[in-house]
């Protein structure tokens, strides 16, 4: 009888336990939301797929097991607070976040900050013959790596999807399009 008593207690206590940690979280955790990230992708260049190819790329498809960045929407060029998040095998992921206007993408798009050049110390400035290399005007020719860089940069920003974190809203479902990079020579 005493072990009967001893089992309902036990069980009980787990349950109490459980529970009370499950709310804990959810009264902590506010600005909790979950996205479901849902893609399609282009044809971009290769053997020519077939009619079941081309319908199947037209599909949404739970974009699993990948990361995924989002960013604080300043203005078409500008981003804060980039975070990289890994969705899980069904494309959901949970995050804390808040409100606010965000793009998602594929691609990482903040750039890390430019290393900053030291001043010359005044014992060892510049001796008159020996100065250093003039920096290319702003204006000047870009190399093919720079171009290219910039051409990337303005691809991924330009196919980032927008999305509206409001509050008491916990779930978004977010559709974006994986794009073909016109910055790469196309596929034989």
């Amino acid at each position: 009888m005493k072990a009967r008593h001893l089992i309902y207690l036990i069980t009980a206590v787990a349950l109490f336990v459980g529970c009370k940690g499950k709310s804990k979280v959810a009264i902590s955790d506010a600005n909790t939301i979950t996205v479901s990230v849902e893609y399609t992708q282009q044809y971009c260049g290769g053997a020519a797929p077939t009619e079941e190819m081309e319908e199947q790329m037209n599909v949404l498809q739970p974009l699993a097991n990948q990361p995924i960045y989002i960013s604080k929407f300043i203005s078409p060029v500008l981003y804060t607070e980039e975070i990289k998040v890994t969705l899980d095998k069904a494309g959901y992921a949970t995050f804390a976040l808040d409100t606010g206007l965000y793009v998602i993408s594929f691609y990482k798009l903040m750039t890390p900050p430019a290393p900053v050049e030291e001043a010359p110390k005044s014992g060892n400035a510049p001796k008159p013959g020996n100065t250093p290399e003039t920096p290319e005007q702003p204006n000047g020719n870009i190399g093919d790596d720079g171009s290219k860089e910039a051409c990337e940069m303005r691809w991924k920003r330009m196919t980032a999807t927008p999305f509206k974190v409001v509050g008491g809203k916990t779930a978004y479902k977010v559709a974006m399009n994986k794009e073909c990079n016109p910055c790469e020579e196309p596929r034989p």
